[in-house]
């Protein structure tokens, strides 16, 4: 009799050890999933645009739906390179283009709109990035959640300057 509650407890202790181990998933359309489904398409669009300056601008300045994300949000981003920053911190214009409000430098502005759900693991969601007034583009990104990671299903360019 003991034996078998010995070897019903190693089951049990067996299955908490692979649950705590095992990747927490994110409750789908949650603001957590939101943020990872965010996070993807920037870090796409990041690699995938048109602008002259790519990964050589002095930064990249983030909007979500048109205001700043949160400091949680942009420490996704620590370390990257260029450096990523809230959209607030740079101004825009036609001529000039973006530039950091501080350093005067230029960069890249980008930005991703309303999410619009289509399941537990599909989005749609509309993003752009700006450099100056002939050089921008808006995309509608069509996301799959593949493996528990957010990941780019299609891509259509809706406008470019």
């Amino acid at each position: 009799m003991r034996r078998g509650w010995t070897g019903g407890l190693i089951a049990v202790l067996a299955v908490a050890a692979a649950c705590a181990l095992a990747p927490a998933r994110v409750r789908p359309g949650s603001r957590a999933d939101a943020d990872d489904l965010r996070e993807a398409v920037f870090r796409h669009l990041f690699d995938h645009n048109a602008s002259a300056a790519q990964r050589s601008a002095a930064a990249y300045y983030l909007s979500v739906e048109g205001r700043d994300p949160g400091a949680d949000f942009l420490a996704r981003f620590a370390g990257h390179v260029p450096p990523v920053l809230p959209a607030s911190r740079s101004t825009a214009s036609k001529t000039e283009g973006v530039r950091d409000r501080v350093t005067g430098k230029a960069g890249l502005r980008f930005s991703v709109g309303r999410i619009t759900w289509e399941g537990p693991d599909r989005a749609r969601v509309e993003a752009s990035y700006y450099e100056a007034g002939l050089s921008s583009a808006d995309y509608t990104y069509r996301m799959e959640r593949r493996d528990g990671r957010w990941v780019v299903g299609s891509r259509v360019m809706t406008r470019i300057s």
